[in-house]
């Protein structure tokens, strides 16, 4: 039998013992690895599921191969490792590349401002990780138009050697990284919603005075060498025509543009934006 006292002791003891709710489980804690391939997977997802840009970044550069590349009566008129149509497609398909690398990297900092990083600065990803997130949507979104437009062009008369097929789509790839930089920029500078049509749109200028839809000559030429999307352009068409344009490679005796010229437009802008987006960066982080 127990006494009062026992009993009184037995109450205190099961009181102070901590006691599990029905409705608690445990939930195992995501680690930091997992934690990036979800993050990237919604980030794609997200992206993929944005009918907006794909049509601007997809459907539009192949209606626009499938006009003036597949359409033209010139197309089979050879390069040392390809043909014209083939020219245009490479060029429609960094249009694509490009406005998908803006496109999506200026979404990635109008989420932030309405809180989003806040939020991922609570989950356990260190910030590296989140970066690399972001860097693995600016490229697979830019690898999605370029893949798109090249299976369009294998399809309906685009001609290179097969060496030329790959390196073309990989410089392709990686032409179009700066300019996740270049759509970071402007979204910083200009924190807007209608920031991400006014990237989309300078693209298509910056296409036109960078020979990348139509061979410039003369004075535009000269101009246009000193555009973002010069060297892009020249670099990624570059294992088919090897300096040549349009407009002289059937013509004995032409001058080829040295490789040294694209190469030094990338690296330059690349610094530019590089420069440009840490700077902003600083000034962003510096209000609040």
């Amino acid at each position: 039998m127990m006494t009062p006292s026992t009993s009184q002791k037995s109450l205190q003891e099961t009181s102070t013992r901590p006691c599990p709710s029905p409705h608690l489980t445990r939930v195992p804690m995501t680690s930091p690895s997992n934690g990036f391939i979800t993050f990237a997977s919604l980030q794609i997802m997200r992206y993929i599921t944005q009918w907006s840009s794909l049509f601007f970044s997809i459907g539009l550069p192949i209606i626009f191969y499938l006009i003036y590349g597949a359409g033209i009566d010139y197309g089979n008129s050879t390069f040392p490792h390809g043909n014209i149509t083939a020219f245009v497609m490479i060029g429609m398909a960094l249009y694509g590349g490009v406005t998908a690398a803006v496109s999506s990297a200026g979404q990635t900092i109008m989420e932030h401002s309405t809180g989003w990083g806040r939020q991922l600065a609570l989950t356990p990803m260190s910030t590296l990780r989140i970066v690399s997130a972001q860097a693995t949507l600016v490229i697979i979104s830019s690898a999605l138009p370029i893949t798109a437009v090249y299976i369009v062009g294998f399809l309906t008369g685009s001609e290179m050697e097969p060496w030329a097929w790959i390196a073309s789509y990989l410089i392709c790839i990686v032409a179009c990284l700066p300019f996740g930089f270049y759509g970071y920029a402007l979204a910083l500078a200009i924190p807007k919603p209608s920031t991400l049509s006014l990237a989309s749109g300078s693209v298509v200028i910056l296409g036109f005075i960078g020979n990348l839809f139509m061979p410039l000559d003369g004075i535009l030429l000269q101009i246009g060498r000193f555009t973002p999307l010069y060297g892009a352009a020249g670099l990624s068409r570059r294992p088919i025509t090897e300096g040549l344009s349009p407009t002289n490679a059937m013509a004995s005796g032409s001058a080829t543009e040295p490789l040294w010229i694209p190469l030094l437009n990338v690296l330059a802008w690349t610094i530019i934006l590089v420069a440009l987006s840490i700077k902003l960066n600083r000034r962003d982080k510096s209000r609040v």
